[in-house]
């Protein structure tokens, strides 16, 4: 974008590395050797022009980075919420020119419990707590999901369907043919494991129920 002095690259590119044993903390974001080198957003880091590029922030791996690489401060803190990375950058509001400060290890939150049991550690020496204000704002949205969720559609599962990550399983098979039902052109189709996230439950199936098994708004690609 013109006149953008700041670009941060937001990429469902993730990577793995290692912040040292002990206090993570203390690990040392420079330290090429403590990453594994073949992740995507190695790659898209290492492929970049220099310059072109302020910072990433990755996922996909639901793993932790915090290093420089090709010149590029990474952030990558797990997944679900249960964290959140930090890259501290000074912008030379004269010549633009834009300088790493610190690049600040994963602080772990509470992802996966409920707010009411949330406690995180102390950040910087101050307690953390959630927003009163977001926390309303977000009460509207929070309704209309829960009704969408609930909404019946008309179909009674007797028995759960299971999915298979590394084997053919019965809730893949039965994606894979709503694929050919809805691409009959096509003489094959293909879903990855990782596509299907949740078993089918046995019961009045819902929207909820089919939006867990098939959360990750993936499009058809015709090849």
């Amino acid at each position: 974008t013109a006149g953008a002095q700041v670009i941060v690259v937001v990429a469902h590119a993730g990577g793995r590395c290692h912040l040292g044993a002990g206090d993570a903390h203390r690990h040392d974001p420079h330290d090429a050797a403590a990453c594994e080198p073949d992740h995507e957003v190695m790659r898209l880091a290492r492929a970049l022009p220099t310059g072109a590029v302020h910072a990433i922030v990755a996922g996909h791996t639901h793993a932790t980075m915090a290093h420089v690489v090709n010149g590029i401060p990474i952030v990558e803190s797990w997944a679900n919420g249960r964290g959140f990375g930090r890259i501290d950058l000074d912008v030379d509001r004269r010549t633009g020119a834009v300088t790493l400060l610190k690049l600040h290890a994963p602080q772990r939150l509470c992802g996966g419990v409920p707010l009411a049991r949330c406690a995180p550690a102390p950040y910087e020496g101050r307690a953390v707590r959630a927003d009163a204000r977001i926390l309303r704002a977000i009460v509207p949205a929070l309704q209309k999901a829960r009704a969408l969720r609930d909404e019946p559609l008309g179909v009674v599962v007797e028995s759960e369907v299971r999915l298979g990550y590394d084997d053919e399983a019965a809730l893949g098979n039965l994606f894979a043919d709503l694929m050919r039902t809805a691409r009959p052109d096509a003489d094959v189709t293909l879903m990855n494991g990782g596509g299907v996230s949740d078993n089918l439950a046995p019961g009045q199936l819902t929207y909820g129920e089919v939006f867990l098994m098939m959360p990750l708004d993936n499009r058809f690609a015709t090849l």
